[in-house]
């Protein structure tokens, strides 16, 4: 016969078995080192269409480990307020395009945005709170980040259109390289892709689904339409 303290030992071992496997794959999160960048920016800033495009449509594509959280300042008005936060902790100014890396290292004005792209090796960087604090992405609730961001990543983008949302099932769809899987396990409603633009610019995705407060695109399509903004559309 099994002895009681035998039996009690195996409930335990199960018992912490459970507990280190989570309810999404987060090994395959804590696996990846991201270099994380905050960039302002506005459709229709003259300045901005020369760099929106590198940053929104090229580098995201071409370097896995990037993510880029993006506050669209004209037309979302929620994110015109949080720039004057990073300002106050970061010294960073107020005009756009601004790119930070850290709270030592921002870029003001495309010229300065490009040249810190260019050639640059993209290995780990935290990325950079309002606060003025950084952590790694991996351990960031982005439900929390304030505003209303965009968060680019491997031709995959979440799109913050609310307070709710499940920080850790978000960054698992935006991460994980077996996203098939991911879908499984969440819970979402399907619905239509639509174009994320930008000064000069926009990217279309194949699919897309509503997960609370967040939109979720994935499977973006090759082509980056260039195109025309017009005064009027900043105020639409």
């Amino acid at each position: 016969m099994i002895r009681l303290k035998t039996i009690q030992k195996i409930c335990i071992l199960i018992l912490l078995f459970l507990i280190s496997v989570p309810l999404y794959a987060q090994d395959d999160i804590v696996k990846k080192k991201n270099f994380c960048m905050i960039y302002f920016t506005g459709i229709g800033c003259s300045r901005c269409k020369n760099s929106d495009p590198p940053l929104l449509s090229i580098l995201p594509e071409e370097q896995s480990s990037v993510i880029i959280v993006e506050y669209e300042m004209y037309r979302e008005r929620k994110n015109a307020s949080l720039i004057s936060v990073y300002n106050s902790n970061y010294g960073c100014g107020m005009g756009i395009p601004l790119l930070i890396f850290s709270k030592q290292e921002f870029m003001p004005g495309d010229r300065e945005i490009l040249g810190a792209i260019a050639g640059r090796s993209f290995d780990f960087n935290g990325l950079s709170l309002p606060d003025g604090s950084s952590r790694d992405f991996n351990a960031v609730d982005i439900t929390t980040l304030g505003g209303r961001p965009k968060i680019w990543r491997d031709g995959r983008i979440l799109i913050c259109n609310g307070e709710k949302g499940n920080s850790d099932l978000l960054k698992e769809l935006l991460l994980n390289d077996d996203l098939p899987a991911v879908l499984e396990k969440a819970e979402f409603e399907k619905v239509e892709p639509e174009p994320v633009l930008f000064s000069q610019g926009r990217v279309e995705f194949e699919n897309a689904i509503k997960i609370d407060d967040w939109i979720f695109q994935w499977d973006r399509k090759k082509e980056t339409k260039s195109f025309l903004f017009y005064p009027e559309d900043r105020n639409r």
